[in-house]
């Protein structure tokens, strides 16, 4: 599969982990760099909501990120990042399944070095328009084992887990 393909039904709702610190303005509002890549990659990391649940979305969030660091998760349904001229690919990890990739195609240097302007303007372009465009839910009780936040994109599925009852 090319970088260019997208392979994900376009009204699946995918969410971002996100870091308060990292992520956020003080407002709680998304910046351009919830979605930036990291070195040497040209894609960054969503879970498949839909297939997850918003338990399961929060128990992995707090597994791959310092509970003190989590925040909550962003969501937006796939059609909304691919009408960007971006891509999501299902990239299934070891760990877990429901594992997707927003993909730029714009693969980031390894070293702290600039991209191209060109490269660099789309890259930014694209970042600021998903940080506009993805809707930041706070976790309410980061504690908890099931999430008590809004829905990710309007609709809860039922319970994944059947501990979390």
């Amino acid at each position: 599969m090319t970088p260019s393909e997208s392979n994900l039904p376009p009204g699946e709702c995918i969410v971002r982990v996100v870091k308060p610190t990292y992520h956020c303005r003080p407002a709680d509002t998304l910046t351009k760099r919830a979605f930036l890549p990291n070195r040497g990659a040209s894609s960054v990391s969503v879970l498949r909501y839909t297939i997850l649940g918003s338990d399961e979305c929060q128990r992995i969030a707090v597994h791959i990120i310092a509970p003190r660091d989590y925040g909550g998760l962003a969501d937006a349904v796939v059609e909304v990042v691919t009408h960007l001229g971006v891509h999501v690919v299902d990239r299934p990890i070891e760990e877990f399944d429901g594992h997707a990739e927003i993909e730029y195609g714009i693969r980031r240097p390894d070293k702290p070095e600039p991209l191209d302007p060109t490269s660099n303007l789309q890259l930014n372009a694209w970042m600021s328009e998903l940080a506009r465009l993805i809707v930041y839910r706070v976790d309410p009780d980061v504690a908890s084992p099931i999430w008590k936040g809004p829905c990710p994109c309007g609709a809860c599925p039922q319970r994944t887990r059947p501990d979390a009852q």
